[in-house]
Protein backbone atom coordinates (compact mmCIF):
# COMPACT_ATOMS: atom_id res chain seq x y z
CA UNK A 1 0.00 0.00 0.00
CA UNK A 2 1.32 3.49 -0.88
CA UNK A 3 0.98 6.19 1.83
CA UNK A 4 1.18 10.02 0.59
CA UNK A 5 2.36 12.55 3.05
CA UNK A 6 1.33 16.15 1.87
CA UNK A 7 3.93 18.67 2.93
CA UNK A 8 4.05 22.66 2.93
CA UNK A 9 6.62 24.68 1.66
CA UNK A 10 9.17 25.83 4.49
CA UNK A 11 8.53 22.06 6.51
CA UNK A 12 11.62 20.00 7.21
CA UNK A 13 10.92 16.51 6.21
CA UNK A 14 12.06 13.47 8.09
CA UNK A 15 12.56 10.22 6.66
CA UNK A 16 14.18 8.62 9.26
CA UNK A 17 12.91 5.51 11.26
CA UNK A 18 11.58 3.86 8.31
CA UNK A 19 10.96 0.23 7.97
CA UNK A 20 13.69 -2.08 6.10
CA UNK A 21 12.55 -1.74 2.49
CA UNK A 22 10.29 1.17 3.06
CA UNK A 23 11.18 3.73 -0.14
CA UNK A 24 10.56 7.33 0.33
CA UNK A 25 9.78 8.99 -3.42
CA UNK A 26 9.35 12.55 -3.87
CA UNK A 27 6.25 12.50 -5.98
CA UNK A 28 5.66 16.10 -5.96
CA UNK A 29 7.78 19.35 -5.39
CA UNK A 30 11.45 20.56 -4.84
CA UNK A 31 13.35 19.80 -1.41
CA UNK A 32 16.85 21.77 -0.43
CA UNK A 33 19.46 19.24 1.52
CA UNK A 34 21.41 21.18 3.96
CA UNK A 35 23.52 20.96 6.36
CA UNK A 36 24.39 23.91 8.90
CA UNK A 37 28.07 24.22 10.65
CA UNK A 38 28.81 24.59 14.43
CA UNK A 39 29.07 28.23 13.73
CA UNK A 40 25.79 29.07 11.95
CA UNK A 41 26.70 28.80 8.52
CA UNK A 42 24.78 26.37 6.19
CA UNK A 43 26.02 24.41 3.28
CA UNK A 44 23.61 23.04 0.90
CA UNK A 45 24.44 19.55 -0.13
CA UNK A 46 22.13 18.95 -2.68
CA UNK A 47 18.47 19.31 -4.17
CA UNK A 48 15.80 16.22 -4.11
CA UNK A 49 13.46 16.90 -7.62
CA UNK A 50 9.96 14.77 -8.92
CA UNK A 51 10.58 11.50 -8.95
CA UNK A 52 14.00 11.40 -6.72
CA UNK A 53 14.10 9.10 -3.36
CA UNK A 54 14.73 10.72 0.34
CA UNK A 55 17.47 8.90 1.74
CA UNK A 56 17.49 8.26 5.30
CA UNK A 57 20.06 10.67 6.97
CA UNK A 58 23.86 9.70 7.78
CA UNK A 59 24.22 9.48 11.44
CA UNK A 60 27.59 11.33 11.71
CA UNK A 61 26.61 14.10 9.22
CA UNK A 62 23.40 16.75 10.39
CA UNK A 63 20.96 16.96 6.55
CA UNK A 64 18.31 18.84 6.88
CA UNK A 65 15.78 18.27 3.95
CA UNK A 66 14.13 21.66 3.57
CA UNK A 67 11.01 21.84 1.87
CA UNK A 68 11.20 24.43 -0.82
CA UNK A 69 7.32 23.57 -2.25
CA UNK A 70 4.44 22.41 -1.33
CA UNK A 71 4.33 18.50 -2.76
CA UNK A 72 4.08 14.91 -1.73
CA UNK A 73 6.14 12.21 -0.73
CA UNK A 74 5.35 8.00 -1.33
CA UNK A 75 5.95 5.89 1.25
CA UNK A 76 5.81 2.42 0.26
CA UNK A 77 7.64 -1.11 -0.47
CA UNK A 78 8.88 -1.75 -3.82
CA UNK A 79 6.41 -4.14 -5.26
CA UNK A 80 3.99 -1.70 -4.04
CA UNK A 81 5.37 1.26 -6.19
CA UNK A 82 5.71 -1.15 -9.25
CA UNK A 83 1.84 -1.72 -9.02
CA UNK A 84 1.11 2.07 -8.79
CA UNK A 85 0.57 3.13 -12.07
CA UNK A 86 0.37 6.71 -11.57
CA UNK A 87 3.42 6.78 -9.33
CA UNK A 88 6.20 8.60 -10.82
CA UNK A 89 10.01 7.79 -9.71
CA UNK A 90 13.54 6.56 -10.57
CA UNK A 91 13.22 3.83 -13.04
CA UNK A 92 15.33 2.09 -11.18
CA UNK A 93 13.76 2.61 -7.55
CA UNK A 94 16.21 0.08 -5.15
CA UNK A 95 17.79 2.08 -2.17
CA UNK A 96 21.06 0.77 -3.37
CA UNK A 97 21.04 2.12 -6.81
CA UNK A 98 19.28 5.17 -5.36
CA UNK A 99 22.40 5.77 -2.99
CA UNK A 100 24.86 5.13 -5.95
CA UNK A 101 23.41 8.30 -8.16
CA UNK A 102 23.44 10.48 -4.44
CA UNK A 103 27.35 9.31 -4.18
CA UNK A 104 27.59 10.32 -7.77
CA UNK A 105 26.46 13.70 -7.28
CA UNK A 106 28.54 14.25 -4.38
CA UNK A 107 31.85 13.19 -6.06
CA UNK A 108 30.78 15.48 -8.95
CA UNK A 109 30.41 18.24 -6.32
CA UNK A 110 33.81 17.61 -4.54
CA UNK A 111 35.09 18.21 -8.38
CA UNK A 112 33.16 21.09 -8.49
CA UNK A 113 34.19 23.22 -5.54
CA UNK A 114 37.71 22.08 -5.55
CA UNK A 115 38.71 22.32 -8.74
CA UNK A 116 36.10 24.49 -10.98
CA UNK A 117 36.07 28.23 -11.58
CA UNK A 118 32.60 29.84 -10.77
CA UNK A 119 31.38 29.80 -14.06
CA UNK A 120 32.25 26.20 -14.62
CA UNK A 121 30.30 25.44 -11.39
CA UNK A 122 27.38 27.38 -12.37
CA UNK A 123 27.30 25.44 -16.14
CA UNK A 124 27.74 22.15 -14.66
CA UNK A 125 24.75 23.08 -12.46
CA UNK A 126 22.58 24.06 -15.18
CA UNK A 127 23.50 20.93 -17.23
CA UNK A 128 22.53 18.48 -14.20
CA UNK A 129 19.47 20.10 -13.93
CA UNK A 130 18.56 19.81 -17.49
CA UNK A 131 19.42 15.93 -17.41
CA UNK A 132 16.58 16.01 -14.02
CA UNK A 133 14.36 18.25 -14.59
CA UNK A 134 14.43 19.58 -17.95
CA UNK A 135 12.11 19.27 -21.00
CA UNK A 136 12.26 19.98 -24.95
CA UNK A 137 11.38 23.78 -25.30
CA UNK A 138 10.15 25.84 -28.91
CA UNK A 139 13.91 27.14 -28.48
CA UNK A 140 15.82 25.12 -26.45
CA UNK A 141 15.45 22.42 -22.53
CA UNK A 142 13.50 24.25 -20.34
CA UNK A 143 14.08 23.66 -16.78
CA UNK A 144 12.50 24.69 -13.74
CA UNK A 145 14.52 26.47 -11.05
CA UNK A 146 12.13 26.72 -7.63
CA UNK A 147 15.52 27.52 -5.69
CA UNK A 148 16.53 30.81 -4.69
CA UNK A 149 20.09 31.91 -6.19
CA UNK A 150 20.91 31.96 -2.38
CA UNK A 151 20.16 28.09 -2.40
CA UNK A 152 22.09 27.87 -5.36
CA UNK A 153 25.04 29.51 -4.16
CA UNK A 154 25.18 28.25 -1.12
CA UNK A 155 25.13 24.71 -2.91
CA UNK A 156 27.91 26.02 -5.55
CA UNK A 157 30.15 27.47 -2.74
CA UNK A 158 29.62 30.54 -3.63
CA UNK A 159 27.89 34.30 -3.25
CA UNK A 160 24.68 35.03 -4.31
CA UNK A 161 25.92 37.92 -6.70
CA UNK A 162 28.28 36.31 -8.72
CA UNK A 163 25.56 33.32 -9.08
CA UNK A 164 23.37 36.42 -10.52
CA UNK A 165 25.88 38.14 -12.54
CA UNK A 166 27.40 34.66 -14.38
CA UNK A 167 23.41 33.75 -14.80
CA UNK A 168 22.67 37.58 -16.72
CA UNK A 169 26.48 36.82 -18.73
CA UNK A 170 25.27 33.77 -19.87
CA UNK A 171 21.94 35.39 -21.06
CA UNK A 172 23.89 38.00 -22.66
CA UNK A 173 25.62 35.42 -24.80
CA UNK A 174 22.70 33.75 -25.46
CA UNK A 175 23.61 30.65 -24.02
CA UNK A 176 20.65 30.49 -21.53
CA UNK A 177 17.19 32.61 -21.56
CA UNK A 178 15.16 33.58 -18.17
CA UNK A 179 11.68 34.50 -19.59
CA UNK A 180 10.71 34.40 -15.98
CA UNK A 181 11.42 33.77 -12.58
CA UNK A 182 12.02 30.56 -11.44
CA UNK A 183 12.27 29.22 -15.16
CA UNK A 184 15.45 28.75 -17.45
CA UNK A 185 15.78 28.11 -21.05
CA UNK A 186 19.06 26.64 -22.10
CA UNK A 187 19.19 28.10 -26.01
CA UNK A 188 22.51 26.62 -27.00
CA UNK A 189 23.54 23.64 -24.54
CA UNK A 190 26.51 22.27 -26.28
CA UNK A 191 28.03 25.97 -25.50
CA UNK A 192 27.27 25.52 -21.70
CA UNK A 193 28.58 21.62 -21.77
CA UNK A 194 31.43 23.02 -22.98
CA UNK A 195 31.78 25.25 -20.44
CA UNK A 196 32.66 23.40 -17.47
CA UNK A 197 35.20 20.15 -17.75
CA UNK A 198 32.94 18.66 -14.94
CA UNK A 199 30.02 18.72 -18.04
CA UNK A 200 32.41 16.66 -20.31
CA UNK A 201 33.08 13.61 -18.35
CA UNK A 202 31.65 13.12 -15.16
CA UNK A 203 28.18 14.83 -15.86
CA UNK A 204 28.16 12.28 -18.55
CA UNK A 205 28.94 8.76 -16.78
CA UNK A 206 26.84 10.18 -13.81
CA UNK A 207 23.38 9.77 -16.10
CA UNK A 208 24.59 6.68 -18.23
CA UNK A 209 24.97 4.71 -14.94
CA UNK A 210 21.65 6.20 -14.06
Amino acid sequence: MVRQLSFAAGNRLTVGGLKPGTIATLALGTTRVESILGDGRRQVLGFHLKGEQLLQPLPLLEMRPIALTAGVVYLANRSDLNRCGNCQFEADGSPDSALRRQLQRMTTQITLLGRCTAMERVAAFLVDMSYRVGFPGKTGTVIGLPMKREDIADYLGLNSEPVSRLFSKLKARRVIDMPKPGRVILLDQQVLTGLSPVTAGTLACQFDAA
